[in-house]
């Protein structure tokens, strides 16, 4: 009776180890097509999935933050630099300086640009240790009523928007040709300010016939560029 409930219990054991073993070495979920491992299986890749969505519309709910912290942010105009060993080339042909004189704005119609200059801007909420944006050219192009639109580069991107350029009043004593930029401009996706603030230009005549413009904006910065027509530029 004894050597049988020993080998009863030796066999026990043995199936106990047997299992513990399986179970150890077999992936749970690899059981699912096992009834009564099937619910416990599916419900852990429910809540997986449920964790993961979760995740993905905190992201979302983040992103939707970004593009409305980013559509407030404006850029500034900052400074301007001459590249040392450039060519300048914005000599005026005689019949433009001419016409310049003469105020009449259908004679300089066509597209100007920054030619071996640079511009730098910066976010316009900046105080101190600000990050400038280098802007490598901008054209200017207006048609003979001055109506027209400017394009500037600004680190790889461009920032676009409309121009309007007249003449100041016969009456003043010096001509002025004005550039301005109504709305600013508006940049491309991907750039840290969405927009580039309204500048004011006011070109002169130089004593060696350039057009050299000083430039202000709404928020008090000034500087100074020179421009030279584009070839063959409409």
């Amino acid at each position: 009776m004894s050597k049988l409930l020993l080998s009863a219990l030796f066999s026990v054991g043995l199936l106990l180890i047997g299992i513990c073993i399986f179970l150890v070495t077999v992936p749970p979920c690899a059981l699912s097509q096992f009834n009564i491992f099937d619910k416990s299986c599916v419900g852990q890749q429910k809540f997986v999935k449920s964790d993961a969505t979760k995740r993905i519309l905190a992201l979302e709910s983040r992103l939707e933050t970004l593009k409305t912290e980013l559509s407030s942010i404006s850029c500034a105009y900052n400074n301007f630099n001459t590249q040392s060993g450039t060519q300048q080339n914005q000599i005026l042909s005689t019949e433009e300086v001419f016409d310049f004189n003469q105020r009449e704005l259908d004679g300089l119609a066509g597209c100007w640009e920054l030619v071996g200059s640079r511009q730098t801007f910066t976010l316009v909420d900046c105080i101190s240790d600000c990050e400038e944006f280098p802007s490598s050219n901008a054209v200017y192009c207006f048609n003979e009523d001055g109506s027209g639109n400017v394009e500037t580069e600004l680190s790889g991107a461009y920032c676009r928007g409309d121009i309007v350029a007249n003449f100041n009043s016969e009456d003043a004593a010096d001509t002025l040709l004005i550039f301005n930029e109504p709305d600013g401009q508006k940049c491309d996706p991907g750039l840290a300010a969405s927009f580039i603030v309204p500048r004011e230009y006011q070109c002169r005549l130089t004593e060696d016939f350039r057009i050299s413009c000083d430039t202000s904006n709404s928020i008090g910065n000034r500087s100074n560029i020179v421009v030279g027509r584009v070839e063959n530029g409409d």
